[in-house]
């Protein structure tokens, strides 16, 4: 009699149990959907994206948060035997610790997602704070999590003290690009798509900055992969930082006959033309002309011009001088090649012949001698 009681009694225990389980999970999960729905009719008048996006990312967190709460509800009406079972309990202690992480990442995703920091960080450099975060949230959970289990935490720390030590002194130069990986990203010095020019001569468009280094595509289409310590220490030059416009200086040298004024004239004719018909140009700049050296054989000067961005140089400077040689043609403007003209007085034109050893002294006899036939 007394064991069918006590049976009966149990029975009764766990069916108190899945009865308290199943009205605290639908009652919870009731609340939760009315909950959200007021929530969501709040941020729908919100002009920031910010509280949608919370919402829609802790929906599942929060869920399980209440399914967790619901079994920890039940297990308190269950019989003895769950209720005071080292087990359940430090299962319900180490779901609550993984659905409180799981809630942190998602704060942590949502914030750096919407650019929630003060600091203007680029894409990359947000997601790279957030991989760095979410490592550090994980490793700091698990050790709640041992230490929750009842796992003294101490010598891991004290390993991974130890260890880290040893991994830093091993990995010195991947280090030294994760850090400057962080500069690049954190300094911006400059972004995906940018053009730069390092102080070794490399140029190109920047593909990608990762966390150890940063790939570089040449205009001849060549990846080129450069350390991210090398980029954090070298001078650079970027082409696209603010203002992609630039000067484009073309050297170009006459005859010291010409009229300088009528060269400048033309000169600045022609750039007006080509900086207005030629893509890449900015037909709203003047064009200058500096004459700067007497030469050799022509009289040098620089042409101005601008073109939107550095790739634009190429084709502005190809049709400048196509058109600027073709109208010097048809204005008589001489462009000389190299040339060198030497003035002998007649007095030492004697000493030239004599130690030439030539037939004569005189022009006429030097003449002579090199128009006279060979073997003669």
């Amino acid at each position: 009699m007394n064991i069918t009681f006590d049976l009966s009694q149990e029975l009764g225990s766990w069916l108190w149990a899945v009865v308290a389980l199943v009205v605290a999970l639908f009652g919870f999960q009731g609340l939760k959907r009315l909950l959200w729905k007021r929530l969501e009719l709040w941020a729908a008048k919100s002009a920031s994206t910010v509280d949608d996006l919370l919402l829609e990312r802790l929906s599942a967190p929060v869920s399980l948060l209440l399914l967790i709460v619901a079994f920890a509800i039940a297990s308190q009406v269950a019989p003895e035997q769950l209720s005071e079972h080292p087990g359940v309990m430090l299962f319900i202690k180490v779901a609550f610790v993984a659905t409180g992480l799981w809630v942190l990442d998602r704060l942590l995703s949502v914030a750096f997602k919407a650019g929630l920091s003060k600091a203007k960080l680029g894409q990359s450099m947000r997601q790279l704070l957030l991989n760095l975060s979410r490592a550090v949230l994980y490793s700091v959970g698990g050790l709640v999590v041992l230490d929750t289990a009842g796992i003294s935490i101490t010598p891991v720390l004290a390993s991974l003290g130890v260890g880290s030590v040893a991994v830093a002194l091993a990995l010195q130069d991947t280090l030294s690009n994760f850090f400057s990986g962080l500069y690049l990203l954190a300094d911006e010095p400059f972004r995906i798509g940018d053009f730069i020019r390092v102080e070794d001569g490399v140029e190109g468009h920047v593909e990608k900055i990762g966390w150890r280094s940063a790939r570089i595509r040449t205009l001849g289409n060549n990846r080129i992969v450069v350390p991210n310590s090398k980029l954090a220490s070298s001078r650079l030059t970027n082409f696209d930082l603010e203002d992609r416009e630039l000067s484009l200086p073309i050297e170009v040298g006459v005859g010291y006959e010409c009229d300088l004024s009528r060269v400048e004239t033309v000169t600045i004719d022609v750039a007006r033309q080509i900086l207005s018909t030629t893509p890449g140009g900015v037909p709203s700049f003047q064009p200058a002309v500096l004459f700067h050296t007497f030469g050799d054989s022509s009289i040098g000067f620089t042409v101005v011009l601008r073109a939107r961005q550095y790739t634009d140089q190429a084709l502005l400077k190809h049709e400048f001088i196509k058109a600027l040689h073709k109208r010097y043609a048809v204005e008589g403007i001489s462009i000389p090649f190299p040339q060198r003209v030497l003035h002998v007085k007649p007095a030492e034109f004697a000493d030239i012949a004599a130690s030439l050893r030539l037939p004569g002294v005189g022009a006429p006899a030097l003449a002579q001698s090199s128009s006279a036939p060979r073997g003669e």
